[in-house]
């Protein structure tokens, strides 16, 4: 009594907190709506704002909502308009099953549908029809679930013009109800259907769903080419319309497809970027099926505990949320792993409460399948009568509903298992035909690869046992069959392989196109800012050697004539003047030098060939040093890159001045030879060799240089020479594609 109470506190509670915290935006269309209510005279417009002020309303509100629709169907009863009566109770029946009254809401879609036919509304009377139908199939009452789906498709096809929409609605929930209850077989001709009603519009956003489906189907029937095209056509659907969680459904599915091939690395990777988008969806703690996807993969590459945690993660879910068929897939497939880790009072209990739910549920699929399992435990436990029931049972099952082609097998298999352990020999001999029978038609282009991988461990013996019971030319037919179903797995092997490859080349062609073209706007930039660089050098060095060089020597002229002319006389002028002179002088040598390193003016007037012999010159007026130059080629440069000549002046005078200023050299080779599509420079002297230390002291121009190469696509080597001295090598090309 007290708990009660304490209830109905609650949810006078959450009433009032939810009539507070009403949107805004509702809050303004709900003022609107009950304003035309309150001022109209119009019956049925009043009817029609009725029913949208109860869809306004939240859920919490439901209350509210059933008040509107109740007098909307007291005005339309009284003013006998069936086609608003029609309306009103199928706005009621959705209501009731947002609210899980389904049986109640099965009875409310009827009146609608008396009311269509009372007002000769036949669309109306189709949609009653189509209500009636998805609702069975929510009370798992499938036959009647079919019966009025298939008069809701007869309902429209006696209307002209009806909405493709109408037709796809009732198809497409025909192919699911088949896809609940393991007739996958005719869920693919429904799917077919929905796909044929959009024609040439192959990439409508409904369509994913149509494929997403038809893909489960297939993929359940080992279909797998099959299946993964229908995944890969509403994958390009959904990522056109950036559709997150119907493309969390494909990668979810494709994953389940690699998993039936046995590829758990691949299936892991699928289902772990399905995760990762039901996480940032808040889809995960709604849905069980990504943690259990995921310990089947764990499972599969051996890492059981891993699998543990994660099937706990799903059993966790799968209690929270109001879904008989999840939670028996996710029984059942703990119930199985459970099994494979051989606890078997464990593996008992869930596979006993899946089996429960999937009887009310009429999943004929899935009770073999549990079944088969636990009659695999029986026979574990030495308990062969009860295994025998549940083989009978899976047996007869196989005449009322579609099994899997992988659920009949697994049967089989544990049939043989049965036979042999009581010695019947004619049940082992009836069986094994069977399960080769089963297996030959797997072996076909969609699905050798499946099954050959599913069938492996049990090949040996299955050979084995064969051989004790066939003649020799049953052997034979079994060895050909045998090299056949090798020479099949290796094709399908082949191809695997070459369409991985395929995808792979693709995928690195596509970066490195990206990189390519990430690489050439970078040098294109590269370019435009150098050639940027060496026109500023250019106007500076021209500036500074024509105009102030000129005004300085000018300058010095002026001075030095001054100081020759004798017009002044005392000596302590003179020598200032003379001074003055000097330092003109110098600052005119100063300018001229910074001049030449911006750019050097016989390298821009005369070429790259004389500006280097004009400078081994400059060094060889010394008494102190020799260079010995050999220059092959260089005469014409106009076909280089732009900056490239200036790159191997600059690298020859940075290494000219580092021999002078450090190495304490005597002689000096410097050698430069044009090549067909590069250029080498080799420079050699006999000082007192290369220093790590050094160089990192004062090698700061020496780094430029070594970046200036590699941008022109060049390569450096500084290293000591056999004579004692330093050799300097570089190559560089003189044509870049």
């Amino acid at each position: 009594m007290r708990f009660t109470l304490q209830l109905k506190v609650l949810s006078l509670f959450i009433l009032l907190i939810t009539k507070f915290t009403l949107k805004a935006q509702d809050k303004r269309v709900l003022d609107s709506l009950t304003n035309i209510i309150e001022h109209t005279s119009d019956n049925d417009l009043k009817i029609e704002t009725l029913l949208k002020r109860s869809d306004v309303y939240p859920l919490a509100l439901s209350e509210r909502a059933e008040q509107d629709i109740l007098q909307a169907e007291k005005i339309a009863l009284a003013d006998s308009n069936y086609k608003r009566l029609a309306e009103v109770y199928n706005f009621y029946g959705y209501l009731l099953r947002a609210l899980g009254n389904n049986q109640k809401a099965i009875t409310v879609f009827g009146k609608s549908r008396a009311a269509a036919i009372s007002g000769d509304r036949v669309t109306l009377k189709g949609h009653a029809e189509q209500n009636m139908g998805t609702t069975y199939a929510s009370l798992a009452q499938n036959d009647s679930a079919l019966y009025w789906l298939d008069e809701a498709y007869r309902t429209y096809s006696s209307v002209e013009n009806t909405k493709t929409q109408f037709f796809l609605n009732v198809v497409a929930s025909k192919g699911l109800l088949y896809n609940n209850v393991g007739k996958y077989d005719l869920a693919i001709i429904e799917f077919d259907k929905a796909i044929a009603l959009y024609g040439s519009d192959t990439e409508n956003r409904i369509l994913s769903g149509i494929y997403g489906n038809k893909g489960n189907a297939l993929n359940l029937m080992h279909k797998h080419e099959d299946a993964i095209d229908n995944y890969i056509k509403a994958l390009k659907i959904n990522e056109k319309y950036k559709d997150s969680a119907r493309i969390m459904y494909n990668l979810n599915n494709i994953g389940l497809l690699f998993s039936n091939l046995n590829d758990y690395q691949t299936a892991k990777k699928y289902h772990l970027r399905a995760l990762t988008i039901a996480k940032r969806l808040g889809y995960d703690e709604r849905n069980p099926y990504y943690n259990m996807n995921l310990a089947q993969d764990y499972k599969g590459l051996q890492r059981i505990d891993s699998a543990y945690i994660n099937f706990k993660k799903a059993l966790e879910i799968a209690a929270s949320i109001d879904n008989d068929s999840w939670r028996a897939v996710t029984y059942r497939n703990y119930g199985n792993f459970l099994l494979t880790q051989k606890d078997y009072k464990a593996a008992e209990e869930y596979l006993t409460k899946a089996l429960k739910i999937f009887e009310v549920i009429q999943n004929i699929t899935e009770i073999a399948s549990v079944k088969s399992s636990l009659a695999s435990i029986k026979i574990e436990n030495n308990k062969l009568g009860e295994a025998q029931t549940f083989l009978n049972s899976v047996d007869s099952l196989k005449g009322v509903g579609y099994l899997r082609p992988m659920t009949t097998a697994i049967a089989n298999q544990v049939a043989i298992e049965y036979d042999s352990i009581i010695g019947n020999k004619d049940s082992l001999l009836v069986n094994y035909k069977r399960q080769l029978t089963l297996l030959d038609s797997l072996y076909n282009q969609n699905e050798k690869m499946a099954v050959l991988k599913a069938e492996a461990n049990y090949q040996i013996e299955r050979q084995e046992l064969l051989h004790q019971i066939e003649v020799q030319k049953s052997k034979q037919k079994r060895i050909t069959t045998l090299i056949f179903a090798i020479i099949l797995a290796g094709i399908a092997i082949i191809i695997l392989i070459v369409m991985v490859l395929k995808r792979r080349q693709a995928k690195l062609l596509h970066t490195a196109q990206l990189e390519q073209l990430e690489q050439e706007h970078l040098l294109n930039l590269a370019n435009t800012l150098s050639q940027a660089e060496q026109d500023e050098r250019k106007n500076i060095a021209h500036k500074l050697h024509d105009e102030v060089g000129n005004l300085l020597s000018i300058a010095q002229l002026n001075v030095s004539q001054l100081a020759t002319s004798g017009g002044i006389q005392e000596t302590g002028q003179q020598a200032k003047l003379q001074a003055t002179s000097r330092v003109l002088g110098e600052i005119t040598e100063s300018i001229r030098t910074i001049s030449h390193s911006l750019m050097p003016i016989a390298l821009e007037k005369f070429g790259l060939k004389p500006a280097l012999q004009d400078l081994v010159s400059l060094l060889n007026t010394s008494d102190d040093i020799h260079v010995e130059v050999i220059i092959d080629g260089i005469d014409d440069t106009t076909l280089w890159p732009a900056q490239l000549p200036l790159t191997i002046y600059r690298m020859v005078n940075e290494v000219l001045n580092n021999i002078l200023k450090h190495a304490k050299a005597g002689n000096i080779l410097l050698q430069i030879i044009e090549l067909e599509n590069a250029v080498t420079v080799y420079i050699e002297d006999d000082g007192i060799g290369y220093s790590d230390t050094a160089n990192t002291k004062n090698g700061r121009g020496l780094v430029m240089l070594k970046n200036s190469i590699e941008y022109c696509k060049g390569m450096i080597e500084i290293s000591k020479a056999p004579n004692g001295g330093t050799f300097v090598f570089a190559e560089i090309p003189t044509h870049i594609d």
